[in-house]
């Protein structure tokens, strides 16, 4: 396991720089990057025969740092901007409940039918547990070991 801030990469070249630029289309809003896209939608662009996702390439340029620990959440919630004013750094768990607060993220369980299935497992067995909320029995174990909505972090 690496450093948990340690900072990832060198700073790009200009030549990558350039290249990069060339592929944004810059608005009053937010700046689309119009090259090569992943398949979950993002930009992306190869540096020295690595990977970047285009919005952490740009918010590396700007902000001279991205720690390992951290995402490069959007604020726009436009997988394509690559406006640093619109990018920070965050937790998974915090770009998770950005999701569930703006809708973009349809999960068929939440915070309060989590801790539904934990009042009723005791008296309701997880087969009918998952037929009740209509997700799988693997799914509502997980909500049982604390996997998936744990009350320390979404309460």
């Amino acid at each position: 396991m690496g450093r948990p801030f340690c900072i990832i990469g060198a700073l790009p070249e200009k030549n990558h720089i350039d290249s990069f630029w060339r592929n944004v289309e810059k608005s009053n809003g937010c700046w689309l990057w119009v090259g090569k896209k992943s398949k979950r939608g993002y930009g992306e662009l190869q540096v020295n025969k690595k990977y970047w996702s285009a919005h952490r390439f740009s918010y590396r340029l700007s902000n001279g740092r991205i720690y390992r620990s951290l995402d490069v959440l959007h604020s726009c919630d436009t997988p394509l901007c690559v406006n640093s004013k619109h990018l920070s750094q965050g937790t998974q768990i915090e770009n998770w409940k950005q999701a569930i607060k703006r809708g973009r993220y349809k999960a068929k369980l939440d915070f309060s039918k989590a801790q539904e299935i934990r009042f009723l497992h005791p008296r309701v067995s997880q087969y009918e547990l998952s037929r009740k909320f209509s997700v799988s029995q693997a799914q509502i174990c997980a909500v049982l070991k604390n996997k998936y909505w744990r009350p320390e972090i979404w309460a």
